[in-house]
């Protein structure tokens, strides 16, 4: 019945009505939090579909099904599957300053330690070179006590 899947058409046309959405938020037709709501609900949505068909094809393979699915279960998951990654790829772009951020402040975390690190090094071959010195000096003022 189906044989192929209708990738860019699904992409093309969630690309237009995005378009939409965000331009009603641009020019304060919608709120901001409404345009997100709006893709939050069509994300959950999809995942819903996608989640409880792969759920279901994975039930009927192993057991068998009191009920029969009047249509394809595998092209619909895959349908709603495209769905769920594009809306996805708006979602992920609302946050990309948080997982800038989140990778930032972890290599911020690290070189802190890495310096700290050098500072106590520095620190103890510092305390090394002193006691090694004062050492030296004891050495020499016994030298000193000696020869005289």
């Amino acid at each position: 019945m189906f044989g192929t899947y209708s990738i860019s058409p699904i992409a093309l046309g969630l690309l237009l009505v995005y378009a939409a959405s965000f331009a009603l938020y641009r020019n304060k037709r919608i709120r901001v939090t409404t345009h997100r709501k709006i893709w939050n609900v069509l994300l959950l949505g999809s995942f819903l579909v996608v989640a409880s068909f792969g759920l279901t094809m994975a039930i009927r393979r192993d057991y068998v099904l009191l009920f029969s699915v009047p249509f394809n279960l595998i092209f619909w998951h895959v349908e709603a599957g495209v769905v769920m990654t594009v809306v996805s790829v708006f979602h992920l772009s609302w946050h990309l300053t948080y997982y800038r951020d989140l990778f930032k402040r972890a290599r911020e975390k690290e070189s802190a330690l890495r310096d700290a690190e050098c500072i106590q090094e520095a620190e103890r071959v510092k305390r090394a070179c002193a006691s090694s010195a004062a050492d030296q000096s004891v050495e020499t003022t016994e030298a000193k006590a000696t020869r005289q």
